[in-house]
């Protein structure tokens, strides 16, 4: 009886501890926009992360992303404005397949669907290429998981092989004095752009300026204006399009030039050493991050005590320090070379008495030592005199 009513008490723990875990699972959702895409061998795309949170409130969200490295290279992950600001580990790993991609909003919480943000991917050879989102990816709400991870979407790619290369008759050519690579991060907002037909003679241009990569360009400009410049432009980033009208009525394919601007600083670092005091021959250990909200955290610089900087990550421990107070000067750079700075500073002590007695004890027993034999020579030799005497 006892075996059975133990049993019973069992299975019904059991139930109570799946469907506590099940009621705790949320429902939000994270998928790909569009699911499906066609492209050739060569060409760049754009795949939308989308946040559904389907009843739930959502500030943060953080999306794995799995994808082939033989069909395809990401080039970037641009946050959207809700979520703008990234979270610390974000990154892009080209050679395993993987970008891991955390943001959040800004004292606020989505509950209707939205952009999470957008991947630019590069489609390098023919096939089919799965893009997946993993089991670790993450949608929160002050801290509590709202993720549905049956919600989590997938994109296929089906990519046809580019062809023959053929020598283009006729295209326009664009470069940049200032921002003259696009595959990096610049922090002057000051765009200006130049262009030259080729291939024939131009009668007229027709060119864009926006955020989004493939628009088709419908401003008119005459053959003789060449180049172009963007005051004030503002943080993330930006495509020129152009492309060319010929004397014989025919167009170029168009030109999509990327253009990619931070000029705020980081977020305010505040490193701290875990132990504000430490004693004499004890590691000291420095904690810092920030994040910044355009481009992304690049390295951090640690000085000690005035002295040269030097690339660290955190936590960064410091040995042998002398006593006294000491002064650690971190900054923090985002890839378009902006910076934050601010210090922090520990105090190191002399070790108490206390932890010194074994020390004065040794001293004290040699010393001993030493007496009692010199005063047992003495009586020794005292006690041979009384017996000759």
């Amino acid at each position: 009886m006892i075996k059975k009513i133990f049993t019973i008490l069992i299975i019904a723990f059991a139930v109570f501890i799946f469907t506590n875990t099940a009621n705790a699972a949320g429902k939000a959702a994270i998928y790909f926009e569009p699911a499906s895409k066609m492209m050739k061998a060569g060409e760049n795309f754009n795949i939308n992360v989308m946040v559904d949170p389907r009843g739930e409130k959502v500030d943060t969200i953080r999306a794995i992303v799995n994808f082939p490295v033989d069909k395809l290279a990401a080039e970037y992950f641009d946050l959207s404005e809700n979520y703008s600001l990234q979270s610390p580990g974000s990154y892009i790993d080209n050679k395993k397949g993987i970008i891991n991609q955390g943001g959040a909003m800004l004292a606020s919480q989505a509950s209707t669907k939205s952009v999470f943000g957008t991947i630019t991917f590069k489609a390098k050879s023919d096939g089919i290429a799965n893009i997946t989102l993993t089991n670790d990816s993450k949608a929160i709400s002050s801290g509590v998981e709202k993720i549905n991870l049956a919600g989590l979407g997938k994109a296929v790619i089906t990519i046809s092989k580019a062809g023959e290369e053929i020598k283009k008759e006729k295209w326009v050519s664009v470069e940049s004095a200032i921002h003259e690579n696009q595959e990096k991060w610049y922090n002057i907002n000051t765009v200006n752009i130049s262009w030259r037909a080729e291939g024939g003679e131009a009668t007229s241009y027709y060119y864009a300026f926006d955020q989004d990569p493939e628009t088709n360009p419908s401003l008119q400009l005459n053959k003789n204006e060449i180049s172009k410049t963007f005051e004030n432009v503002a943080d993330g980033v930006w495509y020129f399009h152009i492309r060319t009208q010929y004397n014989d009525k025919t167009f170029s394919d168009t030109n999509h030039y990327r253009v990619m601007i931070d000029t705020a600083d980081p977020q305010k670092i505040q490193p701290i050493f875990e132990n504000a005091m430490i004693f004499e021959g004890e590691t000291a250990e420095l904690i810092f991050s920030t994040t910044d909200q355009v481009s992304g955290i690049d390295y951090y610089e640690v000085a000690m005590d005035g002295g040269e900087f030097f690339k660290q990550d955190s936590p960064y421990l410091i040995k042998d320090l002398s006593i006294g107070e000491h002064i650690a000067n971190v900054r923090a750079y985002d890839k378009a070379g902006n910076l934050t700075a601010n210090i922090a500073k520990i105090n190191i002590t002399e070790k108490p008495v206390a932890e010194k007695t074994p020390t004065n004890w040794k001293k004290i027993g040699t010393w001993g030592g030493v007496i009692v034999v010199v005063v047992l020579f003495l009586w020794l030799l005292i006690k041979k005199k009384k017996r000759e005497g």
